[in-house]
């Protein structure tokens, strides 16, 4: 007769192994936002938007339906817990080169007289051949980070309004 115990043993390390690599991580939170496609240019087309915001870092993946080397504007604008407000904005020159990224914290809404906060870490990415816009703001800018509500609009710099713009999207931190 043989011993039951090392297949009991093998069938324990596998469970554990599978409950430990399918947990996700207990202090963020993820959320996708999908958008109506066709709605904007292609070049400002916000087609999804996934946002994470983790223990040290809130980001937004933004997919275009086709970012091109123009002139290109994007505001990420969120609001805490606390109704502190942020603005994110990322402005692209003709010939694809980022022209300027900051961080506001607004405490009216005269965007001319906001100054921009410093935030270090603060990054965007623009990723032509994929179509995508990470934004990436440390979570030492913001000031209370547990629930974030986010809202994006694209466009032309130079327009007066937004080409297209999302839908709100809250994303906890857990």
């Amino acid at each position: 007769m043989r011993s039951r115990i090392p297949h009991l043993l093998l069938v324990a390390v596998l469970a554990t192994l599978a409950a430990v690599l399918t947990v996700a991580p207990a202090d963020a939170a993820a959320r996708v936002q999908h958008d109506t496609r066709g709605d904007a240019p292609a070049k400002y087309d916000v087609v999804r938007v996934g946002y994470h915001n983790g223990a040290r870092r809130f980001r937004g993946t933004i997919d275009l339906r086709h970012l091109t080397q123009q002139r290109t504007a994007l505001v990420l604008s969120l609001k805490d817990g606390a109704g502190n407000r942020y603005f994110t904005t990322a402005v692209r020159k003709p010939g694809g080169i980022e022209h300027r990224h900051f961080l506001m914290f607004p405490h009216h809404f005269d965007a001319d007289t906001v100054p921009a906060l410093g935030c270090k870490g603060l990054s965007v990415r623009w990723r032509t051949a994929r179509s995508t816009v990470t934004v990436t703001i440390p979570r030492a800018c913001l000031r209370d980070a547990k629930g974030l509500t986010a809202v994006l609009r694209t466009g032309d710099p130079r327009a007066e309004r937004a080409a297209d713009r999302t839908a709100r999207a809250f994303v906890r931190y857990r």
